[in-house]
């Protein structure tokens, strides 16, 4: 069964547009374009999740005044491993991974986490920041508010925003960032 969606940035003149199939594996393609940061952007990302929107491998292409490509993926232990095979220590722990330029990478804790109206969670991602290529680790915390509401914080940097989420668990509105247009 396959999902499109696409989301509107309301900040930079950049559009998504993702395509989700879900078979054994779900396989999620995005393709992000436009200009933002006074750089024109072209971003490819691929991610394989489990059936518990865990994911399990990420690809990452961007175009733009520098490009670069990422290419993480987990092992048999469920440890993140580089393109050269090398363990990734640092990335322990993370099951979720967050990329800068898209709201899609929101629901997958937010799916993957279940959380009931009220109930949180502190997580620690996978984070690509794709405007300047680093990927590190960051905190990041999930709750509830009911009414598909759910409050996100970066606990690294102290961003927080509410999230609106449709009733699959994608995020819809990122209020003043990204709105589903599709």
């Amino acid at each position: 069964m396959q999902k499109i969606k696409v989301w509107k940035n309301s900040m930079m003149n950049l559009t998504e547009f993702v395509s989700i199939e879900k078979e054994e594996m779900t396989t999620v393609k995005g393709y992000i374009t436009g200009e933002g940061y006074e750089k024109p952007w072209q971003v490819n990302y691929t991610l394989t999740l489990n059936p518990r929107w865990e994911a399990q491998t990420v690809f990452i292409e961007v175009m733009s005044e520098q490009n670069y490509t990422i290419s993480l993926h987990k092992n048999e232990l469920q440890q993140w491993m580089n393109e050269k095979g090398e363990h990734l220590a640092a990335f322990d722990g993370c099951i979720d991974v967050d990329i800068s330029f898209t709201p899609f990478t929101n629901s997958l804790p937010i799916n993957r986490l279940q959380l009931t109206k009220g109930e949180g969670q502190d997580i620690k991602v996978v984070y690509v920041d794709v405007r300047n290529g680093v990927v590190k680790t960051v905190k990041q915390r999930y709750l509830n508010k009911g009414s598909q509401i759910y409050k996100y914080e970066n606990e690294d940097s102290g961003y927080i925003s509410e999230l609106i989420v449709d009733k699959d668990g994608y995020v819809v509105d990122y209020p003043g960032i990204w709105q589903q247009i599709y």
